[in-house]
């Protein structure tokens, strides 16, 4: 027992420590995409690590495992490694880029948001959400219903499970990727870019737009019943809101997440499952904190022992295929452990697949050197998104950008390794939104027009981390004309300075 907490505590100190550097801040009011990864990772896996250690083991999912003391045991040294070497990697590339998290990224909020005045953009997203919203309801039809409204109103006659399985099967016009690429994942991106637009013009335009957007992808996000995925979306128009006004304070934040725990009970007993919050082991509080860490057993334990490591054969098929190896032989580790263990969450629809803290899936491929690996490259790759998100210039597109982006890595922490290599729906996204962050200039190699680019201070309020503090009008914005010709790339921070 002594030995449990006192590794336990050693590992939290240090983590702490080492996430809170590498982060810059983990205040809740001024989260980012490091120190999401770290919050995620603390509720989802550390803490049942500890208490399953410490004996609250009851959990289903700890029902499953054969040889369940050498599991748990290889899963909570490889949930502390991680939690203890990504912030340690993501430390060491910014020595060796001489990079201070802290100070650059309290110096990125504090800048001002450059609006993109371009009238064209608007038209093009309205075109584009015309589409969508009129594929939605054609995905509607076909459903029979909408399903948030079956959540809202308590349909106790309907299989939710059943309803799930019906309405992943459907297709529009026989191609999937309509429903799964422009509704589903669409909807949802474009109601961010209009939302960013909304809030940093304050045009009425832009918030009807925004308004229609915000409710087809709430529609999107429960299409399946599926209630998580709400609480995540909400949160990226959260994370904008951060952005936008410089911080908040962390009682907002705290509100927030209360807010989101009350949207989830209210959605797990609509649907007839557990909603309770005070049983660990079921419901809501064990799904969080129980759920991951032993997904994350089953991989220590099925991998190298029951069956063979994958080596590998997570890559994307398209990546197989570029290094000479059969697509056909694609497999998820993820979805081994189902058809190994099953799992009674999948079956009885309150989760949809067995994921895991991003060690599994490296584990399950090439085992500890996997581990150590993944642990590597994660680190690379969340701390150079991290070092360019503080040299980004803020316009409404490139903070919905940010956004999505810090939500994206942080399920992809806590789903696959092998996303960070290559991910379809990742690259399609920053490819649209460089798509819209670069629109003005493209559309100006067409047309010629001068573009204008105008600065606003953001009035502080309520929102604000350093308190509220009596609203005062807020300055005017200056106007500057730029020639499309010239290079205003919003990677590189131009100073631009008001009147």
């Amino acid at each position: 027992m002594i030995t449990v907490i006192g590794s336990a505590a050693i590992t939290a100190y240090l983590s702490f420590r080492l996430f809170r550097q590498a982060s810059g801040t983990l205040s809740l009011g001024k989260i980012n995409i490091i120190s999401y990864v770290y919050f995620l990772t603390i509720l989802q896996v550390f803490i049942g690590a500890v208490l399953v250690n410490l004996g609250y083991d009851k959990h289903y999912t700890l029902d499953y495992l054969a040889y369940r003391i050498d599991a748990v045991q290889d899963a909570t040294m490889a949930a502390y490694l991680m939690m203890i070497g990504l912030p340690f990697v993501v430390l060491t590339i910014y020595k060796i880029l001489r990079f201070d998290p802290a100070g650059q990224y309290e110096e990125f909020l504090k800048k001002d948001t450059v609006e993109n005045h371009n009238d064209l953009l608007f038209w093009f997203l309205l075109i584009v959400s015309a589409i969508q919203c009129a594929l939605l309801g054609l995905m509607i039809l076909k459903i029979g219903y909408i399903p948030a409204m079956k959540i809202v109103f308590s349909d106790s006659s309907l299989n939710y499970a059943l309803e799930r399985q019906r309405i992943e099967d459907i297709q529009l016009f026989g191609i999937s990727y309509i429903k799964n690429l422009v509704i589903i994942f669409g909807i949802p991106i474009v109601s961010y870019i209009t939302f960013a637009f909304a809030w940093a013009s304050k045009e009425f335009k832009w918030i009807a737009l925004a308004l229609v957007m915000f409710i087809a992808s709430g529609i999107t996000q429960t299409y399946d019943f599926s209630k998580s995925p709400m609480v995540f979306h909400l949160f990226v128009f959260m994370l904008m809101i951060i952005y936008f006004r410089k911080g908040v304070k962390n009682v907002v934040m705290i509100g927030f997440g209360l807010a989101m725990a009350a949207i989830l009970i209210v959605m797990y007993r609509a649907t007839g499952f557990d909603s309770s919050m005070a049983n660990i082991y079921g419901g809501i509080t064990g799904r969080t904190i129980f759920t991951q860490f032993g997904v994350l057993a089953y991989h220590m334990e099925y991998f190298g022992k029951i069956g063979g490591f994958l080596g590998g054969r997570s890559l994307s098929p398209s990546i197989l295929r570029l290094i000479g190896q059969d697509p056909a032989s694609h497999l998820r580790s993820s979805k081994v452990i189902m058809g190994f263990y099953g799992s009674r969450s999948v079956y009885d629809g309150t989760a949809g697949v067995m994921n895991t803290n991003f060690v599994g899936e490296a584990y399950a491929n090439f085992g500890w050197a996997g581990v150590v690996f993944s642990i590597v490259w994660v680190g690379l790759v969340i701390s150079m998104l991290f070092y360019l998100i503080v040299k980004i210039k803020k316009t409404p597109a490139t903070i919905a950008f940010l956004a999505v982006m810090t939500k994206t890595l942080g399920a992809m922490s806590q789903g696959g390794f092998f996303d960070f290599i290559y991910s379809f729906s990742t690259i399609v996204t920053i490819l649209g939104f460089l798509f819209i962050i670069y629109f003005s200039n493209i559309m100006g190699l067409f047309t010629g027009k001068r573009k204008k680019e105008k600065v606003a201070a953001e009035p502080r309020g309520a929102f604000d981390e350093q308190g509220p503090v009596q609203l005062a009008s807020a300055p005017g914005v200056v106007e500057i004309p730029m020639e499309t010709g010239e290079n205003i790339s919003p990677i590189i921070e131009d100073t631009v300075k008001n009147e």
